[in-house]
């Protein structure tokens, strides 16, 4: 998953370039495109599987939430707080947001995903909380409270356009 997270993150890059992409360019967005098996502007309308003989793969999902947009760094304020504690962690973590600017619940989503991008816990703030200050406590189940096994996982959180990830990581 790291792997095409990095693909995702570097076609995204090469595609919103400040300047006019040349033919040469283009081609090598498809280029990398095609062989790190992530789709871009240019080839999205590609989803063929190997594995079927190269026939149409009509099951394909759209990955792109995937890809972490890099803030600016004049919008990272030092008063940012991003973290989890304990992290590596067995019972339990706490996992602790506050922002410059507040944050708008409604149209935000904070959950965690395993490597597999499959949505584990989705977590639900409370409306009455303090937008600028949020804090979640995730006890290694998931949304069927069931627990979930070792390893690593993203707390992702999407507000304002914006995409905020970190890693956790669960040892039993």
């Amino acid at each position: 998953v790291s792997k095409s997270i990095w693909a995702g993150n570097f076609i995204n890059n090469l595609e919103n370039e400040n300047y006019n992409l040349t033919n040469e360019k283009i081609n090598e967005i498809i280029d990398f495109s095609i062989d790190n098996r992530v789709l871009s502007r240019y080839t999205s309308f590609i989803c063929l599987e190997p594995s079927l003989g190269g026939e149409i793969y009509y099951d394909a999902v759209d990955e792109s939430d995937l890809i972490i947009r890099v803030e600016d760094a004049e919008e990272t304020k030092t008063d940012s707080i991003f973290q989890a504690y304990p992290n590596p962690f067995n019972n339990q973590t706490t996992i602790q947001i506050r922002m410059s600017k507040e944050i708008d619940l409604e149209t935000s989503s904070f959950k965690i995903y395993n490597v597999l991008g499959k949505v584990v816990k989705t977590f639900e703030p409370s409306i009455n909380v303090n937008t600028k200050g949020l804090k979640f406590i995730w006890n290694g189940k998931n949304d069927n409270n069931s627990n979930v096994s070792s390893g690593h996982y993203f707390f992702v959180m999407n507000y304002s356009g914006k995409v905020k990830s970190l890693k956790l990581l669960l040892l039993k």
